[in-house]
């Protein structure tokens, strides 16, 4: 196995690396609130200005979006750990209680100054 990344794989890390600072400068520079009947939608996007409106369709797409961001994420970090956790177990990295075996019997005790 080597550890050299393609040209591919760099593009790729290119890409997400770069819509994830849009995604996130667009929720940070342009979030706004509607409020309608009484119940406020909070959700970004870079046009339309402070006085715009949005259709019933669209606000249900903004809530699908929302919902699927928050879904991603929450899913990604459960992977991350459940990942974590095999990687532990199939490598053995957290150490057993009693599995050191001494190999090397011929190890002395420091020299005694008295």
């Amino acid at each position: 196995m080597h550890n050299k990344i393609t040209n591919r794989e760099r593009n790729i890390a290119i890409f997400l690396l770069i819509l994830f600072i849009g995604y996130f400068g667009n929720n940070t520079f342009f979030t706004h609130v509607h409020y309608i009947n009484n119940i406020a939608i909070v959700h970004s996007h870079p046009f339309g200005g402070a006085n715009h409106t949005h259709s019933s369709a669209s606000l249900n797409t903004i809530s699908l979006l929302n919902s699927v961001t928050l879904i991603s994420a929450v899913s990604a970090t459960i992977g991350i750990i459940v990942l974590h956790i095999l990687y532990t177990l199939k490598y053995n990295r957290c150490p057993k209680r009693g599995s050191i075996a001494i190999t090397h019997y011929s190890l002395r005790a420091p020299p005694f100054i008295g």
